[in-house]
């Protein structure tokens, strides 16, 4: 036996025009179309895909975490009046963001953001948004 799954959509379609209830045509209209070699499928990945799909679901919520953190030190520096762009994210700008005086609670959000940014450094398919080698042709649609 074999199972189909098909797109109830186009199933529709391929029915008559009247907009009355069909429910006892249905099977044989079903039937037909699987006798025809017309029956519309829809695709259902793989478990290998949805898994890989699954992989970059996480990944793109990672990046987008880490933009998130730079966009607010970003933002604490032009607080400050400081407006480094670039610079912000270089080594030397991270240390004139460390040494800026701020506020208590200032102080502590940008140690917090430095750590959370630190960690996500640690996570190098996070970081490389340029690099394909993640990506795989298992991603993709047949």
């Amino acid at each position: 036996m074999h199972n189909n799954v098909g797109s109830s959509t186009r199933v529709n379609k391929t029915k008559r025009v009247k907009k009355q209830k069909t429910d006892r045509e249905d099977p044989q209209l079903l039937l037909r179309l699987l006798r025809e070699n017309n029956f519309p499928q829809i695709w259902i990945p793989s478990p290998e895909n949805r898994d890989l799909r699954q992989l970059l679901r996480h990944r793109h919520r990672l990046v987008q975490m880490r933009t998130r953190i730079t966009n607010q030190l970003e933002a604490l520096a032009m607080n400050e009046g400081y407006r480094w762009k670039k610079k912000l994210f270089s080594e030397q700008g991270r240390a004139q963001l460390e040494k800026l005086a701020l506020a208590p609670w200032a102080s502590r959000r940008r140690q917090e953001l430095l750590e959370l940014e630190r960690e996500a450094k640690k996570r190098p398919h996070v970081m490389r948004l340029d690099d394909a080698s993640w990506r795989g042709p298992a991603c993709r649609r047949p």
